[in-house]
């Protein structure tokens, strides 16, 4: 039987299927946690980095002055003492929490072995009564014990908060826990639980970094040739991405590029949502 003119194919061949572009985020030469007893972050979501350039960014834009070249200041010392201020920045703001690069000593202190909800003394049956660390939009309604973590999924990225029973709220651990850590919820309670927990003294430093890697942050941003387009919102934000540059071996560029990437598909998201 023959087709008439005009008439679509009885078979159209298939659209080829498109392939997932690559996962956002980079990769963290330096990670903390070993994946067992603390999540192992190996990977620096768009969500860290954002939070960690704007930590920097508040800490540099404070000191603005500082971030140029003195007069007749060597241009050596210039670079040391910009070193300095780099360390400084990561060690007042945590900025750069997930990078093991950072030396410390610990003075270790008496903690509970497991947290609450652990517990298995059938002695203790009121325990029931008690909430047990919970995930969602809303808290839990059962009664919170001091430190207990709540996932708090009704904003993104989601926040991990812990009650609070001196005050009596719900106060933030961590603004911006990406898919990858809410995934793994119970690793992430209990490390949420160890931080509550008395806290051993430590004593960190970024003293060995600054002599070789936070340096050479510092000699981009005095560099002759100018801060090229990583450089484009100020010098606070680009000494804010040199830092986290050398941190996670790249570019200042291909920092800069990731947040720039991240904010406008993150607006583009909320102005389609309204």
């Amino acid at each position: 039987m023959r087709r008439s003119a005009g008439t679509a194919p009885r078979h159209q061949p298939r659209a080829a299927k498109r392939r997932p572009g690559p996962t956002p985020g980079l990769p963290n030469p330096h990670p903390i946690g070993d994946g067992v007893h603390e999540p192992r972050i190996g990977w620096i979501s768009p969500d860290i980095l954002d939070d960690s350039e704007q930590r920097l960014r508040r800490y540099f834009r404070d000191r603005k002055t500082d971030l140029v070249h003195r007069g007749n200041e060597p241009i050596d010392k210039a670079i040391r003492r910009l070193g300095t201020l780099a360390r400084e920045a990561l060690e007042e703001t945590d900025a750069a929490w997930w990078c093991g690069l950072e030396s410390s000593i610990r003075d270790p202190v008496k903690r509970k072995q497991s947290p609450p909800w652990l517990w298995a003394d059938s002695a203790k049956t009121y325990l029931r009564f008690w909430a047990a660390p919970h995930a969602g939009p809303r808290p839990p309604t059962k009664r919170a014990a001091h430190g207990l973590p709540w996932l708090d999924t009704s904003v993104t990225p989601h926040v991990l908060r812990l009650w609070n029973r001196r005050s009596k709220s719900w106060t933030v651990l961590f603004g911006a826990v990406s898919g990858e850590l809410a995934a793994r919820s119970g690793d992430l309670f209990r490390w949420a639980w160890e931080l509550s927990e008395p806290a051993d003294s430590i004593e960190v430093s970024w003293s060995l970094v600054e002599r070789s890697l936070l340096r050479r942050a510092a000699e981009g941003l005095l560099a002759p040739r100018g801060l090229g387009r990583a450089g484009r919102s100020g010098r606070p934000a680009y000494f804010a991405c040199a830092v986290l540059a050398v941190l996670l071996d790249v570019s200042p560029e291909r920092i800069s590029d990731s947040l720039n990437y991240h904010r406008r598909s993150r607006s583009r998201a909320g102005s389609i949502a309204k």
